[in-house]
């Protein structure tokens, strides 16, 4: 039976009280609270949500409900029955936990234990051999030799999932783990899958690496809610166990999130704050991509790394920024060419591309500093490397 959203009044869906009674229909609001913020962003911002993602109303999921059954848990201290409030203590202590390695520099041992950091270059080597598994790898072209799925019909669904992880709050290491695991899927099930499973792959892909990342993952009603009647749960279920079982539950994978952050702690002073979020923008530009979906996570974090340095940091000879780069991501420049002059083809056209518009608006608000309007994105390094690609 498909999923009636005629019933639902979204303009009032932000006013309704706590106490409605959730239903299949209609999922819970969602209230976004500041723990959904990884430790490690380094941004000031805590529980703001941009609403610009599909599906205006603001949702809740177990994530708030859960936090509130336990702040309202009584315990008995000294024969007094007493409300507990540890859920909302350990908040606060998250916070200025997070306001106080704001002002650390990130290259510090010790700033963020959950990071650890001490042991950075042995994770780092080892997911870089897991990068070259063959099981773990996404063919460059393997879209091609059928009709059934256009890499067109692709962006289109990566660019509704990352509505979803933008609306739900979600963080960005799931959006990345859903889109490996979609690519993967369609490289092995692609004739069985069609374009009118292609929504419901997308939604499996997101449900399965949001149980994965994060802590509180949505339910699974809200997803469908969010496809606007395209995916039920039913099917969803069914989905999940057939995806699950041609990964081979294989979901440690690489992402580029992870080298991202590695490169601001190998050179602090060069991958700031400015850097770290155009550097994501540039990332998330990538995923949408069927040329760059190839591409390893390392490769495609450490050339959305180079161009932004290339555009917000000054050097006065190129031999310095060579130099740089490579001490951050362990590439080179000429390594990273073919990925730099792809990621700047889409820097030009994400303002109007329709399957770019999702992370063009999400990078355009305060908390990621509006990296996508700012004026560097129409230098004449940009233009001249999506003009070099598009030539070749």
């Amino acid at each position: 039976m498909a999923l009636e959203r005629n019933c639902v009044d979204e303009s009032n869906l932000a006013e309704r009280g706590g106490t409605e009674v959730k239903t299949l229909r209609e999922p819970l609001k969602r209230k976004v609270k500041g723990l959904r913020l990884r430790q490690d962003e380094n941004l000031k911002v805590y529980g703001q949500q941009i609403v610009e993602g599909p599906g205006k109303g603001k949702l809740k999921t177990s994530q708030s409900l859960t936090r509130t059954v336990l702040q309202k848990s009584p315990v008995l201290v000294n024969g007094k029955i007493v409300v507990q409030n540890a859920v909302a203590d350990a908040d606060i202590q998250e916070r200025s936990k997070l306001e106080g390695n704001v002002s650390k520099s990130p290259g510090k041992v010790g700033g963020n234990p959950q990071l650890v950091e001490e042991y950075r270059m042995e994770t780092r080597k080892y997911l870089e051999q897991r990068e070259l598994l063959p099981e773990l790898q996404v063919s460059d072209k393997y879209l091609e030799g059928q009709t059934k799925v256009l890499p067109v019909m692709r962006a289109l669904v990566v660019d509704w999932m990352a509505g979803v992880v933008l609306q739900l709050s979600l963080h960005p290491e799931t959006l990345q783990l859903a889109v490996v695991c979609l690519d993967r899927f369609l490289q092995a099930e692609v004739n069985n899958v069609g374009k009118e499973k292609l929504q419901l792959t997308g939604a499996t892909s997101l449900h399965i690496a949001a149980k994965y990342e994060e802590t509180y993952p949505p339910e699974i009603a809200e997803i469908c809610y969010l496809s606007g009647g395209g995916v039920l749960e039913t099917e969803l279920r069914e989905t999940e166990a057939w995806m699950l079982n041609c990964l081979d539950f294989n979901l440690g994978l690489p992402l580029p999130q992870q080298f991202l952050r590695w490169a601001r702690f190998a050179e602090p002073t060069l991958v700031k704050k400015d850097v770290y979020c155009l550097s994501q923008y540039f990332t998330e530009l990538s995923l949408v991509d069927y040329n760059l979906a190839g591409v390893r996570a390392s490769v495609r974090a450490a050339a959305a790394v180079a161009l932004a340095t290339k555009l917000l940091v000054n050097f006065s000879d190129e031999g310095c920024l060579e130099s740089k780069v490579l001490t951050a991501t362990g590439h080179s420049l000429v390594e990273l060419s073919p990925v730099l002059q792809q990621m700047s083809r889409l820097v030009m056209v994400a303002p109007t591309n329709r399957t770019l518009l999702t992370a063009f608006r999400k990078f355009s608000s305060e908390k990621f500093l509006c990296v996508a309007r700012s004026p560097l994105l129409a230098s004449h390094f940009v233009t001249s490397s999506a003009n070099h690609r598009k030539d070749t």
